[in-house]
Parts: C-alpha cells; sequence; structure tokens
C-alpha cells in the first residue's frame, strides 16, 4: 500500500503589491462589467431625473412639499419591497429579474417621452413615473449589487464595491450636470429621452449576462416565500453588525440623504442659482463622492472598514447640516465637495460589511434588508417638506442634521461593534 501523499502546503497570500496591481483587472471580466455598466448607466438616470423632477414640480406648483413628496414616491418602493425582493431574488434567476426591472423602466421612459413630447404631460404622469422608477432603484441592492458580489467572491469584494460605488458617485456628479442642462434647454421631454436610451443599455447588459444569477444555494422549494424573508430578519437580529448596519443606515437616510429633495429649491431660493447652477451644485458633491470611492479602491484595508463606516455617516450628516448654513454658492460648493467625501466612506462600507459577513445563501435577503432600510429616506424627506413648508427649507435641514447626529451617536453607544476593528487572521 502507497503512503498517502503529504499535504501540499497552503498557498501563500499575495502580495500587496501584486493585489494592488489586479484592482482594476475586474474590468476584464464580462459579467462583472456587464453588472458594473447596467449600475452607471441606471445611476445617471436617478440622479438625473431626481434633479429634473424636483425643479420641474416646483416650477409647476411653487411648493417645497411637493417637491419632496415626488422624491417620496420614487424612494417609498424600497421601504417597500426591498426586503420582499431580496427573498424573491434568492430563489429565483437574477439575471431575469434584473432584465424585466429595466425593461419595465424603459417603457415607462418611452410612454413619459411621448407624453411630454406631445404637450400632455401632467404632474400625475410625473409622479407615477416617480414611483415606477423607485421599483427599479428597489432592486439595485437585492439583485444587481448581490450579483456583482457574487461575480467577483470574497477576496475582492471591497474592491468590487468600492468601483461600484464610485462609478454611481459619478453619475450623482453627470446626472445633474447633464439634468440641469437638459431641462433648462429641452424641458422635460429631453430627461425622458434620455432616459429612454441609458434604461435600454442597462437592459441589455442585463441580458448579455453569461451566467445563471442565483444564489448558488437557494432554499428548497418546501421553504415558502415568508419563511424565506423570516430566515433573512432572523439572521440580521442574530448578528450585532448586521443590525448596527443596517440601523446606522436607516438614520442615515431618514436624517442626511433627505437632503436631497429639499437642495435644489434652496439652490433657487437661497443662492439665486438657475437649472445649470443647481445642477453644478447637485454634481459637487457626486464628484467629491466619486474621488473618495476611488481612494477607497486603490487604498482600503479591512481593519478600516467600521471606522470608514461610521466616520463617514456621521461626518456625511455634519456636512449636510453645514450646508444649510450656507448663504454663498463658493461655500456651498466645497461643503457638498467633502460631504461627498465622507459619503463614500459610507456608501461602499455598507455593502462590504453586510456582505462581507455574510453567507453567499444569505445575502439577497440581508442586502433585501438593506433596501428596506434604506427606504426610511421617504419618511425623512416627508419630513424636511413639512418643515419646510412651516420653517424654510434651510432651516429644516439644520433640524434632521442635528436630530441626525444624537441618533448616530445613541447607536454608537448601544452597538460597540461599530467602533471596533475586526481581529487579524494570519
Amino acid at each position: 500500500m502507497n503512503a498517502p501523499a503529504p499535504p501540499e502546503p497552503p498557498t501563500p497570500p499575495a502580495r500587496p503589491a501584486a493585489a494592488r496591481a489586479g484592482r482594476f483587472a475586474l474590468f476584464r471580466e464580462p459579467d462583472f462589467l456587464r453588472i458594473w455598466l447596467a449600475g452607471g448607466f441606471g445611476g445617471t438616470i436617478r440622479w438625473l431625473e431626481t434633479l429634473a423632477i424636483g425643479l420641474y414640480t416646483f416650477h409647476e406648483t411653487g411648493s417645497p412639499f411637493l417637491v419632496t413628496a415626488m422624491l417620496f414616491a420614487r424612494t417609498l418602493p424600497s421601504m417597500l419591497f426591498g426586503a420582499p425582493i431580496g427573498a424573491l431574488a434568492a430563489r429565483l434567476d437574477r439575471k431575469r429579474l434584473l432584465a424585466a426591472g429595466f425593461a419595465v423602466l424603459t417603457v415607462t421612459g418611452c410612454v413619459l417621452f411621448a407624453l411630454a413630447a406631445t404637450g400632455r404631460l401632467q404632474l400625475w404622469h410625473v409622479a407615477a413615473g416617480a414611483t415606477l422608477s423607485g421599483c427599479g432603484w428597489a432592486m439595485d441592492h437585492p439583485v444587481r449589487r448581490t450579483m456583482l458580489g457574487d461575480a467577483v467572491g470574497n477576496a475582492r469584494l471591497a474592491v468590487a464595491m468600492s468601483l461600484d460605488m464610485a462609478t454611481i458617485h459619478a453619475t450623482r456628479a453627470l446626472g445633474p450636470l447633464v439634468g440641469g442642462v437638459l431641462l433648462h434647454w429641452h424641458g422635460i421631454a429631453g430627461i425622458y429621452a434620455i432616459a429612454v436610451v441609458l434604461n435600454g443599455a442597462s437592459l441589455l447588459n442585463a441580458l448579455g449576462l453569461r451566467r445563471r444569477a442565483t444564489s448558488g444555494a437557494p432554499p428548497p422549494v418546501a421553504a415558502g416565500f415568508v419563511r424565506t424573508l423570516s430566515d433573512g430578519l432572523a439572521f440580521a437580529r442574530a448578528n450585532p453588525l448586521v443590525l448596527a448596519v443596517l440601523t446606522v443606515t436607516v438614520i442615515v437616510n431618514l436624517f442626511g440623504f433627505s437632503y436631497v429633495s429639499i437642495a435644489p429649491v434652496i439652490g433657487e431660493q437661497v443662492l439665486g442659482l438657475d437649472p445649470v447652477g443647481v445642477g453644478i451644485m447637485m454634481a459637487t458633491e457626486g464628484f467629491g463622492a466619486l474621488v473618495g470611492s476611488l481612494g477607497l479602491a486603490t487604498f482600503v484595508r479591512p481593519a478600516w472598514y467600521r471606522p470608514l463606516f461610521s466616520a463617514g455617516a456621521a461626518g456625511f450628516i455634519a456636512m449636510v447640516g453645514l450646508f444649510s448654513f450656507s448663504t454663498w454658492f463658493g461655500t456651498s460648493l466645497s461643503i457638498l465637495f467633502f460631504s461627498g467625501l465622507t459619503v463614500a466612506g459610507f456608501a461602499a462600507m455598507q455593502s462590504t460589511l453586510l456582505m462581507h459577513g455574510t453567507p453567499p445563501a444569505m445575502r439577497s435577503r440581508v442586502m433585501g434588508l438593506l433596501s428596506l432600510a434604506i427606504g426610511a429616506a421617504p419618511f425623512g424627506i416627508l419630513l424636511v417638506g413639512a418643515l419646510s413648508e412651516w420653517l424654510n427649507p434651510a432651516r429644516a435641514l439644520s433640524v434632521t442634521a442635528l436630530a441626525g447626529l444624537i441618533s448616530l451617536a445613541l447607536a454608537a453607544a448601544a452597538w460597540p461593534v461599530l467602533r471596533q476593528t475586526p481581529p487579524k487572521h494570519p
């Protein structure tokens, strides 16, 4: 009998220099590239429409509250459908789900463009279109971003998420710029024309994915939809880090990101800007976030994940508070640029922390819960809108930013895991 072969020595870890050199090699992988492009095109439309619809509504009605109501309609589906979509994505082919979402958005854009081009567009049409666009956005975390993580594996997860967030933040810069120019020169019809083109391109990329995108370990058929959803909730409750990340996400979306709904009104009323100027103002945060995300993709280390997430959340809300007191365009641009730098750490580490500590079979459900947490934004938007009618848009942001910082301090006290660095593995 032959003696058993000695075990092979473990493969040495890649050297840091080699790892850094391969960070952008992900773009040579067709599936990653298609998923990434779909996110980039979808993000451009998302931020382009956010600015354009806000300004269009304000020009039509003169009501800051109705401006925020439009963004409420756009963000509400994340709260209502994020977790159910995550449970559904754990059981079905994610490629088909992604393609179906972009197909609905493309058809919706065609209908709205036809109405706008023929002069028959009404405000309720815009609201309906915003709601359908929100349904597409609700699929981003549990479907598209989960597919992105599955395509690259845990070893490259932080790099993939940082690159994806860099692209999303780039669209936050490009979208408002393009939206302001198009709205100024071509009206709302130009906005919907671009929406048709870019959503159609995202649909083609989704259809071009080569492999079937499922979780790899789907729940058995006997495990019903409700059981799939409840398993995700039970996992989150049992994992302090996951629960802490979801809680901070609720706070940031409730008291921080809601500023996007009222910032165009502040740009016009306080800073005296036209649509192009408002677009430049809103693009500045996206540019700062792009710079921050590219830096993370290049230099991020696992020991930084939690500190970057926590500091990014607090820094972003603090910058929103400072922006509410600015009355000069140049100062506002500087503040929004730094807010982008801070939000880059929060946004990239948000998905990284959740997916890094979650088994692949559970990822869709946890990312669905993330969409549910992001769904707190509609209530923050309504809060800002109501406060704007009572006080004024700028002071409304001051109040919500202060509430956000207090809430983050309470969350940090309740979950010490947010302040801890993970143990080093040999």
